[in-house]
């Protein structure tokens, strides 16, 4: 199965328009027992891999770690569980968390999210 067609059974492949497609012809993902990640390229043209923490937190937050291969920097998006995720206080009040959230194509992220704990 390719990560389209994954993305689409998640029902969130419908795309409004080009630009949004060919991003997502970029993506990349791995979903077995040892490994966990979907790699695509972000708004700024750099390739970055969000890995899905797998462990889970007490409050039921969901972790998601944004790796930049174009810079090396790692930044943590949290967010709350529910029918449409919201962001985490944690992230919500991080400037630099937010501006990396907001450069990732929304159907990359969304498939991060579902698969955190």
């Amino acid at each position: 199965m390719t990560t389209q067609e994954e993305l689409g059974q998640l029902r969130i492949a419908k795309l409004s328009n080009a630009v949004l497609m060919s991003m997502l012809s970029t993506v990349d993902s791995r979903d077995n027992s040892a490994e966990c990640w979907i790699e695509c390229v972000n708004d700024n043209g750099e390739q970055v891999r969000l890995i899905p923490d797998k462990t889970g937190w007490q409050d039921n937050r969901r972790e998601v770690m944004v790796m930049n291969t174009a810079t090396g920097v790692n930044t943590k998006l949290f967010f709350t569980p529910g029918e449409y995720p919201q962001l985490h206080d944690i992230t919500l009040h991080n400037a630099d968390a937010y501006k990396v959230m907001s450069a990732i194509p929304a159907a990359v992220l969304r498939w991060a999210i579902q698969r955190a704990r």
